[in-house]
């Protein structure tokens, strides 16, 4: 019997996320009787994998899955299954070996700070936590780290391979956008002027008819007595109200209007043929727009090497600093020495940024900043830095935030489908023997 979608899924899911707290214990012992049997289970390419690395992670896998699915399957299909995410995995690792990619033990905290985080404990308490669950805390830490390249892995030889294609953005955005304009509601009033209805003949004669409607509502004649007056709608004994209606039931012709005017606003004259609506935004409910504070900031980055080390960079970064306060252009010197060349190029500009687009490091310097200061040197996952705020400003950020929404749910949903193809590929380049 093959496993089913169900337990294929939950083998993934404990391979591929790696949550710790929820593995039962990963003893070598098997079953608790008998010695430990550390054969050869498979070679790939010039590695193998043993017995006593198989065993644990089958004991974890089952203690991750309700019993009454696992009685469905047997030992043999678990074991099989197991090994193959195994072989994956291996496969993988080799990859990120021959590309040179590697992490570090500051990234491994930063992930083990996260974990920490999320399950309420500090990093220190990490190791008990692991040891009251049978997990050794090394063997716990290189597992992460393996896992850790494979993500970095991925997003190196699978990323690139996704492509969002212009048609399924502007496709994505238009319902996010037609969902957001559903959720805002507009009060509207409406005076429809008809060219025949009024006896006017020629259309310039309309307009300057339809200007002076204007004017006077610019001059604080009633919008309602003026519609009760001129208007050909239906709506015109009603003094023009048309009511609330969320954005997508508003009419075609003066739907984009109304949107653009502020409460209380009249708009000028929509002209459709034989007719011209004038239309007045009396209330408003719900958010359309997201606006977010931005900042346009400038900086200076310098890295350490082998000849200057941090305490050489801070300093000089100290004097540059002492330059720019005592006059010399911010700009200038950050094209001569900034060593990010993207800004240099720019006078060191980063342009406008929202909250979020810089690492944390970054923010949190600028967070409070004032025009025209500039921050002491400070140091980044980049480098040191020294940084000035040269403007603020609340920016209506809600296409790029539908954009950028739309652009990473569209990847995700391709991901899986080509991370599966990558692996195949891996596997399809490597010798692979299975010796069970």
């Amino acid at each position: 019997m093959e496993l089913d979608n169900y337990l294929m899924k939950k083998i993934k899911f404990f391979f591929l996320l790696l949550m710790p707290f929820q593995l039962n214990s990963q003893t070598l012992d098997l079953g608790g009787f008998g010695e430990l049997v550390d054969d050869v289970v498979a070679i790939i390419n010039d590695e193998v994998i043993l017995r006593s690395e198989l065993e644990p992670q089958i004991q974890a896998f089952r203690g991750n899955i309700d019993p009454n699915i696992l009685i469905n399957f047997s030992v043999q299909e678990i074991e099989n299954e197991v090994l193959d995410q195994l072989i994956s995995r291996r496969v993988q690792v080799q990859r990120a070996g021959q590309l040179g990619v590697f992490i570090t033990d500051d990234d491994i905290n930063r992930a083990l700070n996260g974990i920490a985080a999320q399950n309420n404990i500090s990093l220190t308490q990490i190791p008990m936590m692991l040891s009251e669950n049978g997990i050794d805390y090394l063997v716990y830490r290189n597992e992460l780290r393996e896992q850790l390249i494979i993500q970095e892995l991925m997003r190196r030889d699978v990323g690139p391979r996704i492509q969002v294609l212009p048609l399924e953005l502007n496709s994505c955005m238009n319902n996010q956008l037609e969902l957001i304009q559903s959720e805002v509601q507009f009060n509207v009033s409406h005076i429809l002027l008809n060219r025949q209805s009024l006896g006017i003949s020629s259309q310039d004669q309309f307009i300057e008819f339809a200007q002076s409607i204007i004017d006077q509502l610019n001059n604080g004649q009633s919008f309602e007595s003026l519609a009760i007056e001129f208007s050909s709608a239906g709506t015109s004994e009603s003094g023009g109200q048309i009511g609330w209606r969320s954005g997508n039931q508003l009419p075609v012709i003066f739907a984009n209007q109304v949107r653009s005017l502020e409460i209380g606003e009249t708009s000028e004259a929509i002209i459709s043929n034989n007719d011209i609506h004038i239309v007045k935004l009396n209330a408003k409910e719900g958010q359309e727009s997201a606006m977010v504070p931005q900042k346009l900031i400038r900086h200076i980055l310098l890295t350490p090497t082998e000849l200057e080390d941090d305490l050489v960079i801070q300093q000089r970064l100290s004097d540059i600093r002492d330059r720019i306060l005592m006059g010399e252009d911010f700009g200038i010197v950050a094209s001569a020495v900034s060593e990010d060349p993207l800004s240099a190029s720019e006078m060191g500009s980063l342009g406008w940024t929202s909250p979020g687009y810089l690492v944390p490091e970054f923010e949190s310097q600028i967070a409070n900043l004032s025009e025209a200061e500039v921050t002491p040197p400070f140091q980044s996952r980049f480098g040191w830095h020294i940084a000035e705020v040269i403007g603020n400003r609340m920016h209506d950020a809600t296409n790029e935030m539908i954009e950028l929404e739309c652009d990473t749910q569209i990847r995700e949903r391709k991901f899986e489908e080509q991370r599966l193809r990558w692996v195949t590929q891996l596997r399809d380049q490597a010798y692979i023997e299975i010796l069970l």
